[in-house]
């Protein structure tokens, strides 16, 4: 049962202090997990409570807009002698268990900041499905649609009137549509063809309170179910590389970025212990570097 595995798991993590494997089989990651020990894990937090412990998680084989990726890479800052790599060839990222949250490090060793100037805001565009819903946003969308569609184009209009104000895509999941095969139907351009969420626009005018899919807003985050857990991690899409530059030089964490997105999603205490968690990764991280770089020297 998803209690008992739930509660193994925070045993495991209670009396190693986070010093395990976390695995799971690509072609089942939302099936199946299974907890290994292993010999060389660097002590991180080994002091601390179970829900700043410290975990490894096998980077999964996800999407979005479905296009698959290899979102995890070895942290800046952690040293290639503490990552293990999977048969495919996937390497190792540290997590942290916040509640029911597993805390991908790349969110706070990642900088970033969206830079429309650079994108023309390509994520409304690129991709192959529209942008994934939750259940219970469903209903929002049917609410914001009366309230945005003059904004929209001609084309989306054609398409919603077609396909409904929300697909399932064919992974089960709920999507937006998209204008063949490009953007979203909630997308509207600016006369420079930048790319904006008319969910979005409506909002920032005072006209919504929803302000748009979760998905969206949480986005370069990724969140993935895991029995009774959710992975929290970061994603890497090639049309955001301006993003990565514009964070490096606000020196903004992707965690920072999403702050609001966050918040709406698990509340203000769970963020406030994530920026807690952050603070501890990187005293822990610099305390390693030093360590490595004394017994270099």
């Amino acid at each position: 049962p998803s209690a008992v595995v739930e509660s193994a798991f925070r045993l495991i993590v209670a009396l190693t202090g986070g010093l395990f494997e976390f695995r799971v089989k690509p072609e089942c990651v939302f099936e199946q997990s299974r907890v290994q020990y292993f010999e060389s894990s660097p002590p991180i937090f080994t002091s601390g409570p179970p829900a700043r412990s410290m975990a490894t998680t096998w980077c999964r084989q996800g999407s979005f807009n479905g296009r698959r990726s290899h979102p995890c890479k070895i942290p800046q800052h952690v040293g290639r002698r503490h990552v293990r790599r999977s048969r495919c060839g996937c390497k190792f990222v540290p997590v942290i268990l916040i509640d029911d949250t597993l805390l991908s490090t790349e969110i706070f060793d990642r900088r970033f900041c969206c830079d429309l100037k650079a994108c023309k805001g390509a994520c409304c565009v690129e991709g192959e499905s529209g942008a994934p819903l939750e259940p219970e946003e469903l209903a929002e969308v049917e609410k914001a649609f009366e309230v945005v569609k003059d904004r929209l184009k001609p084309e989306s209009l054609a398409v919603i009137e077609r396909e409904g104000l929300h697909v399932v895509d064919g992974d089960g999941d709920f999507v937006t549509p998209i204008v063949e095969g490009k953007e979203c139907v909630y997308a509207t351009f600016d006369a420079d063809g930048t790319a904006k969420c008319a969910f979005e626009q409506a909002h920032l005018e005072g006209k919504l309170t929803w302000r748009k899919p979760i998905s969206c807003h949480l986005y370069p985050i990724r969140l993935t179910a895991l029995k009774d857990l959710t992975a929290v991690n970061y994603h890497r899409w090639p049309i955001c590389d301006g993003a990565l530059s514009c964070g490096a030089g606000l020196d903004l964490s992707v965690l920072r970025f999403c702050k609001d997105a966050l918040i709406r999603k698990f509340g203000q205490a769970w963020y406030d212990a994530a920026c807690e968690a952050e603070l501890q990764w990187r005293q822990v991280q610099a305390q390693r570097n030093q360590g490595d770089d004394n017994l270099a020297s």
